[in-house]
């Protein structure tokens, strides 16, 4: 049978404090956080139930550090369930467990996790980019570094499919972020919103019509042709202004439904 767990007492929180320094030194770490679940989950008083959070919170911090993704992703994907089992009785509880998860995608946590791999210490990309699932857009900025770093073509890979699934979460965001990264990167961007069958967001690419680099255009203009629907055509019309003659030359080539007045119009200027 299970042993039921107590409320912990205030003097309790201490000896907890001892463990994680002991836990740090032994394979005994999951076996703590699946106490302090176990605590939380139990706790009548708020007071305490503060306590533990605390302390479930370094120990998502020590982990990381410890460059432990899975028990780092393992942590964040429970509090996510313990949150739905709790929230009925206390909102004000499940926020306070939420913060573990909100910390995790500040800019400062994303930035350790950066130098975290910049440092090589990551040794298993699976369960590193396994964690960063659990951060979603906001791991955007460690993704694109690796995808723009060629030395580890696996892992750039494996960034590649996370920036395919972030453009299918949200895709503003991906957009907005993409925006401050490197050529390359931007081009790759511009790649898969181009397999995209979606063509509302075949209109994002609108946004890139006056980006002052000419290749990213030229790659806009040749994912609006293959796209080939109306609302491609109005924004390829667009790059019949351009200052450039091969980016005019390019739009022109790739305009499709000639017939309309529209495009008539543009052609005859």
């Amino acid at each position: 049978a299970g042993t039921t767990v107590g409320a912990v007492s205030k003097d309790d929180i201490p000896e907890i404090g001892s463990m994680i320094l002991e836990s740090r030194k032994t394979p005994h770490m999951a076996e703590l956080i699946s106490l302090l679940f176990e605590l939380l989950f139990c706790e009548e008083k708020d007071e305490q139930f503060v306590a533990i959070t605390e302390v479930l919170a370094e120990c998502h911090q020590t982990v990381l550090e410890e460059s432990d993704f899975s028990m780092a992703s393992s942590i964040l994907k429970r509090i996510e369930e313990l949150k739905k089992i709790i929230s009925a009785k206390s909102e004000e509880r499940a926020k306070l467990l939420g913060r573990i998860s909100d910390n995790a995608k500040t800019p400062d946590s994303i930035d350790t996790l950066g130098k975290i791999y910049s440092g090589g210490r990551v040794t298993d990309f699976d369960t590193f980019f396994g964690y960063l699932d659990n951060l979603a857009v906001s791991a955007f900025p460690v993704v694109a570094t690796i995808w723009e770093d060629s030395r580890f073509p696996f892992s750039r890979q494996k960034a590649l499919n996370f920036l395919k699934k972030i453009e299918k979460q949200d895709l503003n965001s991906f957009l907005n972020l993409a925006r401050d990264r490197s050529a390359s990167l931007t081009r790759e961007i511009i790649s898969i919103l181009a397999t995209i069958s979606e063509k509302t967001e075949i209109a994002h690419l609108e946004d890139f019509v006056n980006h002052p680099d000419k290749a990213i255009r030229l790659d806009v203009i040749q994912a609006l042709g293959k796209s080939g629907d109306e609302a491609s055509n109005k924004i390829l019309l667009r790059f019949l202004s351009d200052n450039d003659t091969k980016i005019r030359t390019a739009a022109l080539r790739n305009l499709k439904y000639l017939k309309a007045d529209a495009t008539l119009d543009h052609v005859n200027q």
